[in-house]
């Protein structure tokens, strides 16, 4: 496997339809609005300690969405710009 890891499924789709149990990883590339909604259905579905890796926020929205992630029990780990983009990664506190 890659990077020395054997269990590895990507699923691809609606959040709430295509996963059935635990994540380790969730990763969104949506609007900063939108990621704010999914906080909480996010963390139902990860995994104690999983990560939560959300792109496509504009500076203007980083504040809003570490403030929503950090209300629904998540610890800001890294916060990565590219341009106008940020990306930012969370995980279950």
């Amino acid at each position: 496997g890659y990077n020395n890891l054997e269990n590895i499924q990507i699923l691809y789709g609606n959040l709430v339809e295509v996963i059935d149990g635990k994540a380790d990883i969730v990763v969104a590339n949506i609007i900063a609005e939108v990621i704010c909604i999914l906080t909480e259905d996010v963390k139902r579905v990860l995994s104690n300690n999983g990560y939560f890796i959300t792109s496509g926020i504009i500076h203007d929205r980083v504040d809003m969405v570490t403030k929503k992630l950090e209300e629904t029990g998540f610890e800001v780990v890294e916060i990565n710009k590219d341009g106008e983009w940020n990306c930012i990664v969370a995980k279950v506190k």
